[in-house]
């Protein structure tokens, strides 16, 4: 449960482009939830959007490690990891 309400709180400060705490809050569900794609996924955004590309890579990468086959977010993911300059 408070896995969720800080992926929750972490897409809100995310949506008002506070990705300091988005940030802060993504690892915290990671911490209580280590296998959540979603968490990762919105990770590596936040991180990106501070500049921090090897660690947004390094989340994409672990999303792609934990999401589902049939997540829609997946090819995105690749694409990202790309342009930011690595093979996953």
């Amino acid at each position: 449960q408070e896995g969720m309400n800080c992926f929750s709180r972490g897409n809100a400060y995310r949506g008002g482009k506070q990705y300091e705490l988005a940030v802060a809050d993504y690892q915290t569900a990671i911490r209580l939830r280590p296998t959540d794609s979603d968490s990762y996924y919105n990770l590596a955004i936040s991180l990106k959007h501070l500049g921090r590309k090897a660690e947004a890579k390094q989340a994409y990468q672990l999303f792609l490690q934990y999401a589902p086959e049939d997540d829609p977010d997946l090819e995105t993911a690749k694409q990202q990891i790309i342009e930011l300059g690595g093979p996953f």
